[in-house]
């Protein structure tokens, strides 16, 4: 099975790869613009949207799209790999190949892959980094050290990801709560590369910008929780204030029929401020930022409520499936469509088991690296799930995506120990009679 696993994952990736060309998403020509000011070292029009990683991954790769796209597919497959090392740390071969499979089937890492954009390298960097920091060691603290690049590497790839750092930082504390000197020692070797790789990017955005901030984007999505109560913002934004209350008038009807119109509204809000000549983006940003915490302060459960819609859409599952891709009435793109729905439930159902048994795992009987395994799981799942819901509205299924195959690896160890129960020969002594 881990064999047919394999075989699936590279022939899907085969069959895009000569199917359609890479495709450029939304992000797609920001990431190539931050790339041509760091080449020509020209950051006239840097507004701080973008950190440094993916745009240095493309222009490492010469801006060809074809080129991106293989080391992509390449990486997705490297990342099914560390899937199954990371599994097989607490558990046998056999019990690994139905998180493998439902990797190899699922579209949306292949899919994903053939987009210029940082979801391939995002779960990479995930993984990589969770099998480092899991794996056991006989210099620890080069492993601490080497988790720390690779998650500050992912996080200037993907801005989110800058949870990652601290995260293993608290998680190694509580794996060594009787030893302050690991954890001090340990908090070191993780918090050195952070702070040269992240802080040194919040540094030169600080010179370039004068804003100590890692990225300026997450300043402009948090009025996404607030839209239905932009009329409550104070009359000292001005014409910003103005802008969100008409286009919520002329999109209510789509924002309330579909949360993820909310990017169709904050886009129109933006034409709009065009319109009006308010084109810096930094002080619109700031001005926008400013606007939603002062809603948030004067209705805190409304955000509350929000957040929580939120964080439940993370667990949505994203799959996309381009009609353009494919020649009109393909075989492939059929194909396509009729694997989407089977695949999605698949993993709604796994999504569903991993929150079911996040209370559970704790007390199952367990050995004691599968619940150190666990309780890093969970810890980055839950972890990378809230801070999302917290700043960022729509899309939110779609950022999951880097974390997903976490979902499946924590399931499956789950699956084992219950096959493992059952298998277990029940004990056939009983007691003497009286």
């Amino acid at each position: 099975m881990l064999i047919l696993a394999v075989f699936l994952a590279i022939a899907t990736r085969i069959i895009l790869v000569r199917s359609y060309a890479p495709l450029y998403g939304n992000d797609s020509p920001s990431y190539a613009e931050l790339g041509k000011m760091i080449q020509e070292t020209n950051f006239e029009q840097y507004d701080g949207r973008r950190t440094p990683g993916y745009p240095v991954f493309m222009l490492l790769l010469g801006n060809n799209n074809q080129l991106i796209r293989l080391f992509q597919h390449a990486f997705g497959l490297l990342s099914i790999f560390l899937v199954f090392r990371t599994l097989r740390l607490v558990m046998p071969a056999h019990y690994c190949w139905p998180p493998i499979l439902l990797m190899a089937l699922s579209l949306q890492f292949p899919f994903y892959e053939s987009i210029i954009q940082t979801e391939g390298l995002s779960a990479l960097a995930v993984l990589a980094s969770l099998y480092f920091f899991s794996a056991p060691s006989k210099n620890p603290l080069s492993r601490l050290s080497l988790v720390g690049v690779i998650a500050s590497v992912g996080a200037l790839i993907r801005p989110h990801l800058v949870i990652l750092v601290p995260i293993y930082a608290v998680l190694y504390a509580l794996h060594n709560r009787r030893s302050l000197h690991r954890i001090i020692m340990g908090g070191v070797a993780l918090a050195l590369p952070f702070a040269l790789l992240v802080g040194g990017w919040i540094g030169f955005n600080y010179y370039t910008l004068s804003r100590a901030t890692f990225s300026t984007l997450p300043k402009g999505d948090l009025i996404a929780h607030m839209i239905h109560f932009v009329s409550d913002a104070d009359d000292k934004y001005g014409e910003v204030k103005y802008a969100f209350v008409e286009a919520l008038a002329v999109n209510q009807s789509q924002v309330e029929m579909a949360d993820d119109n909310r990017a169709g509204y904050t886009a129109y809000v933006g034409q709009l401020l065009r319109r009006d000549h308010i084109k810096n983006r930094l002080e619109l940003a700031d001005t926008i930022n400013a606007m939603a915490m002062d809603l948030i302060i004067k209705h805190p459960f409304a955000y509350l409520k929000e957040v929580f819609s939120a964080w439940l859409r993370f667990w949505r599952v994203h799959i996309i499936v381009y009609a353009e891709c494919f020649p009109r009435d393909s075989i492939l793109y059929g194909l396509a469509l009729l694997l989407w729905m089977p695949i999605k439930c698949a993993w709604l159902v796994a999504n569903f088991a991993f929150l079911a048994l996040c209370p559970l795992f704790p007390v199952i009987p367990m050995s004691p690296e599968r619940r150190t395994l666990l309780f890093n799981i969970y810890g980055i799942m839950l972890c990378a799930s809230a801070s999302q819901a917290f700043t960022q509205y729509y899309d939110n299924a779609r950022f999951a995506v880097p974390f997903q195959p976490l979902v499946a690896m924590a399931v499956a160890i789950m699956a084992a120990l219950v096959v493992e129960n059952l298998r277990r020969p029940k004990d056939k002594t009983q007691p003497p009679p009286p």
